[in-house]
């Protein structure tokens, strides 16, 4: 007699007992009976597996589509970044002339102010050195 035991769930088999006795047709059948148990475990096991794949293949393609959401969903918001981006920039390049123009008026007065300040204090300058140089052509 051949008897065929599961372990607690888990995917190992063992056999539990197997005595042949000395009728040759009883053991024959016993034999029989075994192999077929076999089998059964076989193909229960060889079932068991494929429905793991295939759960795994199954769970495996739910993350690629939860992936691919989460791809389309950032790729999104890139190009929502960019607009707001773009749109800065265009704000950007509108406002900076106006206040630079302002601060580049005023710049221009002070350097005409000071430059003719400055024209004014080299004509001092040379009239002084001419005055000095006539003073010591005298003296001379």
């Amino acid at each position: 007699m051949c008897d065929i035991a599961n372990l607690g769930g888990s995917r190992r088999f063992r056999v539990v007992t197997f005595l042949i006795k000395p009728d040759f047709k009883q053991g024959e059948k016993d034999l029989e009976e075994a192999l077929k148990k076999i089998e059964k475990t076989n193909l229960f096991v060889k079932k068991k597996r494929e429905d793991d794949v295939n759960i795994g293949l199954s769970k495996i393609s739910e993350k690629e589509g939860e992936i691919d959401a989460m791809k389309k969903s950032v790729e999104a918001k890139e190009k929502e970044l960019q607009a707001v981006e773009e749109k800065l920039n265009d704000r950007d390049r509108n406002v900076i002339p106006i206040f630079i123009d302002p601060l580049l008026v005023e710049i221009q007065k002070l350097l005409d102010e000071h430059n003719v300040i400055l024209e004014l204090k080299k004509r001092e300058f040379h009239l002084e050195i001419d005055h000095k140089r006539k003073a010591l052509d005298v003296e001379l």
